[in-house]
Parts: C-alpha cells; structure tokens; sequence
C-alpha cells in the first residue's frame, strides 16, 4: 500500500510539474500577435487584394477589421507587392488618425513596419491601404504584434490547471469512488470545450451582444452597483438597462474573471468549460436518480454533452442564456419527477432547477411553465396528493421567493415602453422540416433565417444521430413489451420529446394556434419554433438513456453499448465542431470586446434613436442659454456637474443629462452650506435623462440605485436564500438522526 501511494505521488508531482513547466516556457503567449490574409482582411475591389491600371479602379484596396486593443506599443507589418511609389496606408483609430500613421508602400523593399503607442486601452485600430490608379498593388497580408506583454492568462489558466488536478488528487487519495465520474465528466466537459481552448475566439451569431453582457457585468461592480442594473459603458457610456430584462447570474464568474485581469478569451474558456462539465453531471445526477442505473447516468450524460443542439447554442449561436438554461433543465424534469412521482420531500430539486432555469434565460422559463404544465397534466391524479400538492406549492412559492430580485425589476420595466414587442416574430413562417431534423452530420456555419427543405447553405439545427438511434431503441423496448424495468418514464419522457420535435415543425399547427390573440401575443416572444429543441433535447435525452439500458439488458455487454453511444455521439460532434473551428476569429485573446452590442435593442424605450446618441456630445445641455457647465466628471452611471444659471428672474432650467432615462436614478442639488434638494428626474428628448435645475450656482450630483421596491426585492431574497438553505441543513440533520436512532 505504501508503495503505491509512493507511486500516486510520483504521478502527481509529474503532473503538476508539466503544468508548470508549461506555464513557465509559455512567455510567447503573452505577446499580442495577429496575422490578417486572404480570410482576414476586407476587400473593396471585386473580393480581390490585387489591383492595377487595367481594372480602372482607385480607393480602398483592403482594410483590417477594426480591433480593440489595450494600451501599449505595437507595431503594424504590411507585406504587399508593387511596382509604383503612389500607393498609400493609414492607421486609424476611434475615427481618429495617428499623427505622422499616413504613408506611402515603396516599391522597395515591399514590407512596411510602422510603431504606434495606444495611450488608454480601447481604442478600436484599422490599417487601410489605399490604392490609387497607377501601376500595381497586391496585399499579401497584413501583421499587428505588441513589442511587449500585454496578457498573463498563462498564469489563471496554470491555476485552474492545478484546481482540476488538485480536485483529481483528493478523490484519489483518498480512493473515493466518485474519482472516475469526475474523470468522465472533466473529459466531456474538454471535449465539448475544444473550440475554445485556443488563443481566440471564433465568430458566433450573438457572441458580441453577450460578451458585452459579461464585460458590463465587471464594470457596472467597478461603478458601485450590485447587482447589476445598468450597463454603464454601453452607447458611448449613455447607458443599456438589458440587466433588468434579461438574467445574468451566472454570467458574475466570468465577469469577476476579467475584474481579475483575465482576457474575455479565456475568461469566456474557463466558463465554458464549467458550464460543460456542470451540464454533465446535472444530467448524470438526474438520470442515475431517476433510473437507478449508474450505466443509464453515463450515457445521457454522454449524450446530452454532446447534443447537437446544445453544441449549436454554445457555439454556432453563442446563445449563452439558452445554452446555460439547458444545463439546468434536466434538474427541473428530475424535480417534477420526484415530485409527482417519486419521494415529494425531494422538492428542493425542483425548486433548484426553476431557480436555474429562470436565472439563465426568459424564453426557456415559458418553456418550464409549459413543461410544468405538461407534467401535471400526465401526472393529474397525483396532482392532488396532499403531499404531493404541497410539495408543488411550497417549490413554486420559494421559486418566487428566491428570484424576487430579479422578478421585481422585470415586471415592472415589462409594463414600460420598451422595444420588446420587437422580440416577436411570427415563426410558423421559418419552422423547420424532418429533413433538417435528421441530419447525421451537422454543420455549424450557415443562415438561420430560412424556410424550406434544402441543407445547402443553412446552419444545422437537428438533434443528432444517437438521441435519435437509442430513442428509437426506447420505442422499441416499449412497443415489443420487452420492457424489464419501470416503463412510466421512459413514456413519458419518449412522448414529450416526439411532442416537442413536432412543435420545431411545419407539421404542427401554427397558423391555426395564430388565430388566436392571446396565444400569439404570448408564444411569438419565443422567436424561432426551433427553440423547442432544447426540450426535446431534455426528453428524449432521458429516453435514449433508456433505450441504452434496453440495449444493453438484450445484448449483455455493457461495453459495447457504451462504445456505440461514443461513436454516434462523438463523431458527429467532432464533424460540427470541426466545421465551427473554420470559421472567422472574432476576438483574440489580447483584444477587448465591442461594448456597444445591444442587439436589436429590446430594451431600449420605444422611439430612442440610437445614432443621435452616438452624434450628441456626452456632456450635460440645455435650451437655456443662460445655464452653463463649470465642470462636469462622469464615471459610470455617477455624474457630478457644477453649473450657473444667470437671470434673477429664472425659475430654473431644464438640463439634458449624457444618459438615458431608466427607473432608479438619483440627482441631488447641493447649494451652499449643507443645503441640499432632491431634484425630479423625467424622461426627455430621445428618452435622455432630464433635470430641473434651480436658478443660481450649484452641484448635482446624480448616479443610479436603483428602486426601493427593488432593493426590498434583493433583500428578502437573500433572506430567503439562507433561509432556505438552513432549513434543508436542519431537516438532513434531522434526517441523519433519525436514522442513526433505528439502527
């Protein structure tokens, strides 16, 4: 025994040495290096990066996107060929030129390296060549590198690295028999992580929108708020108050990363990677509980890790709050299991998978009040248990309870002015057809805004080969009779995945449901029909469990079923990810994100024109021409501005402030002494915050706190919360008692 244990140390120590060794050989890593070709750069002459006299073309030959860098030296590489010394450059930033950054590309030697020094970080940088009618020009490439370190993500991800090991190292020591799920779930979770382990990120469809999300999170608690209500940078610091509509708890650890000084691209890994191998284990919890079979367990949790679906949210589309809602879906089915079928003191489980889903996404919280509803419709005579119901009841009133400083804040923006009518679409026009459904290998690039039954050119939207292999084995199992085990669930959870792929088509009834008024109004907020996906994904996850549990009970090797289940679940998996990894970088790892994504704009007051925002100066103005700005500092949501309004007879004025109006801010008029007056904050000329002003000389202070109800809101739930969490401490405690007195 000692000498293995001598043998386990030796092993952890190699290691932790290699993570190391890695970490400190690494110092390359922490350079900014890009390299914009063929792919990279934007093209303005015929999607060509050759130009000469016979093309009868002058301007823009190419230009780099525009990258958000932080402050430092760097030096720009532009490699070309050409046969004049009339072709240009220039480096711009923010629509600002560098002093001395114009010039000309000599025809020898035929590379240019230019130096710049960017003074503050975020300065959006563009190289452009201009080509100017005479002789030729061909662009090879262009190269933006830092002459110093500007990263030390090397050293988080040493960290985590180490976490990872050191987790792997207690279960091993100490030969706790969870040691090989962990394993398991560490490797599926790095397998559907693999596009993001990598120095970049690649281009999803809402990946600018939510990156912004996480980037405002780590400003809005450097601006003093908590929680987040506002973002404070985003519209050129103007202000976006997706916070209160749209939820982002789980969006805090990343956010907190990059408070720390980790890159987004990392940042952004690191989460990845834990939302993977949470999804996992939740879905390995929930199917070992439910079917009482660790085999079961390991292949739905290899099955939904892998989903094709859910792949298409973390990558293709970035989805974050859709994708994260999907992790905690299957804890809702598993509560609702327990809780209308199972032992309802386990209600907790529900309550937890609502709180998850709720936390993560809007739309898929309608998708568990229709999954709620489904159950109890299945499950109607249970329903009205006496225990069964109360467990009903008391899961549902600590949801509420729990969520309350999030719900507060939504309700009572949803009765507001807000652009979310625009959320709704009428998707029985785009729903899909059994063709796309069954596609065996997915791609992920493509247009998502289709009709019809051609793949050519479209992004795959389908559930996969093996939930669909061992559902059916599920279906066969059941219709055969050769059913061994407990057959209500696999039923249940067989039907409502069939019922929910049906809803992703043009063969339920849309245009009839449609006609009628309140349930268009309700089910357009949805978007896409193809969001049903993730339900289905849920269920017939559950099903094909079963099915593999069937199969392996018909064949007796254990083994074999579970080499089948890797290969269908794998392969197409690798081939989707794959096609992703080919698509365009959007962020590396050195560079700073968009901070002005608001996506459509849902959350913006009806009428707010967003290009005047960008074209008003950020200052405080005013109609008056008496009133004047002495000083004016704004950091964040806060703003402090000292002003004087002439005129002995003026009774004030009204003053435009650089932000929009949403409910919760503040302004304070401090006069001489300790004079002091709250001031009435209205909603003015393209939703800007407006004040008025008395007449004189004074300071306002103003800053965002949000709503009294709000922060009572925030308040009971963190009540709640420890409340909650005592009580099932105690009723274990009481539990384990019991238990200890009747041995």
């Amino acid at each position: 025994m000692g000498m293995n244990r001598s043998r386990k140390w030796i092993i952890y120590a190699v290691l932790a040495g290699i993570i190391l060794v890695w970490t400190a050989l690494s110092g390359d890593k922490d350079y900014y290096y890009r390299e914009f070709g063929q792919n990279g750069l934007t093209r303005f002459h015929n999607d060509s990066l050759s130009a000469d006299e016979a093309s009868e073309y002058d301007g823009i030959l190419a230009e780099t996107p525009s990258v958000s860098l932080p402050a430092g030296s760097y030096t720009i590489i532009m490699n070309y060929e050409t046969d004049t010394d009339d072709n240009t450059f220039y480096i711009y930033t923010d629509d600002s030129y560098f002093s001395n950054m114009e010039g000309v590309l000599l025809s020898a030697p035929s590379c240019r390296e230019v130096q710049i020094q960017l003074e503050e970080d975020g300065k959006n940088l563009t190289v452009c060549l201009y080509y100017n009618g005479t002789g030729s020009l061909n662009i090879k490439n262009v190269v933006i590198q830092s002459d110093g370190p500007v990263c030390t993500d090397r050293f988080f991800i040493c960290g985590a690295a180490l976490i990872l090991l050191g987790i792997w190292v207690y279960l091993d020591w100490k030969e706790s028999s969870a040691r090989k799920t962990y394993l398991w779930l560490l490797s599926l979770g790095l397998l559907a992580t693999i596009p993001f382990i990598n120095g970049y990120l690649i281009k999803g469809q809402d990946m600018s929108f939510h990156l912004n999300r996480i980037e405002e999170i780590c400003a809005g608690l450097q601006d003093g708020q908590f929680p987040v209500r506002i973002q404070p940078d985003t519209l050129n610091g103007y202000g976006y108050a997706a916070p209160l509509m749209y939820p982002e708890l789980f969006l805090y650890l990343p956010a907190l990363l990059r408070a720390a000084g980790v890159s987004m691209v990392t940042a952004v890994g690191l989460f990845m990677l834990l939302v993977n191998m949470a999804t996992g284990a939740i879905m390995y919890f929930c199917a070992g509980r439910m079917f009482s079979s660790r085999f079961t367990a390991l292949v739905c949790s290899l099955l939904y890790a892998l989903a094709i679906y859910r792949l298409i949210n973390c990558y293709t589309r970035f989805a974050l709050g859709e994708l994260l809602a999907m992790t905690f879906m299957p804890l809702l089915v598993y509560g609702l299991y327990e809780v209308l079928k199972g032992n309802p003191d386990r209600w907790p489980w529900l309550t937890a998978g609502i709180c998850g889903v709720l936390q993560s996404h809007v739309i898929s919280t309608l998708f568990a009040v229709m999954i709620t509803f489904l159950f109890c419709l299945i499950f109607i005579r249970k329903v009205f248990e006496k225990s069964r119901f109360f467990a009903l009841v008391k899961s549902g009133l600590w949801s509420v309870i729990l969520n309350l400083w999030f719900l507060v804040p939504f309700l009572h923006m949803f009765r507001e002015e807000l652009n979310t009518g625009s959320m709704q679409l009428q998707f029985e026009k785009i729903a899909l057809s059994f063709v796309q459904i069954f596609q065996v290998f997915p791609r992920a690039q493509g247009d998502t805004s289709f009709v019809g039954e051609s793949l050519n050119g479209k992004m795959s939207l389908c559930l996969g080969i093996a939930l669909i292999f061992f559902s059916a084995c599920c279906l066969y199992g059941i219709a055969v009779k050769a059913w061994r085990r407990e057959r209500t669930m696999p039923c249940v959870c067989l039907g409502l995945g069939i019922f929910f792929v049906l809803m992703t088509t043009q063969w339920f009834p849309w245009d009839i449901l449609f006609r009628v008024p309140l349930f268009e109004k309700g089910i357009s907020f949805i978007q896409f029909p193809w969001r049903f996906l993730s339900c289905a994904a849920v269920f017939l996850t559950f099903s094909a469990g079963a099915g593999a549990e069937w199969l392996k009970e018909q064949c007796g090797s254990p083994c074999s079923v579970l080499a089948a289940a890797l290969i269908l679940a794998i392969l197409p998996a690798c081939y989707y990810m794959d096609d992703f990894a080919r698509g365009d970088i959007y962020l590396m790892k050195e560079e700073l994100p968009d901070r002005d994504d608001i996506a459509g704009g849902e959350y913006l007051y009806t009428g707010t024109d967003v290009a005047w925002l960008k074209d008003r100066e950020a200052v405080p103005l005013s109609d008056d021409p008496d009133f004047s700005v002495t000083d004016f500092q704004k950091q964040g949501t806060s703003m402090v501005m000292e002003y004087r309004l002439d005129g002995t007879e003026s009774s004030g004025a009204v003053v435009e402030m650089p932000v929009l109006y949403y409910p919760g801010y503040i302004a304070v008029w401090e006069g001489e002494g300790e004079n002091q007056q709250l001031l009435e904050i209205s909603r003015g000329k393209n939703q800007l915050a407006e004040l008025s002003v008395p007449a004189g000389e004074g300071v306002i202070v103003m800053k965002y706190q949000g709503l009294t109800a709000w922060r009572m809101g925030f308040y009971i739930s963190l009540i709640g919360l420890a409340l909650f969490c005592g009580s099932l401490w105690m009723e274990r405690k009481h539990i384990a008692a019991v238990s200890k007195q009747s041995m």
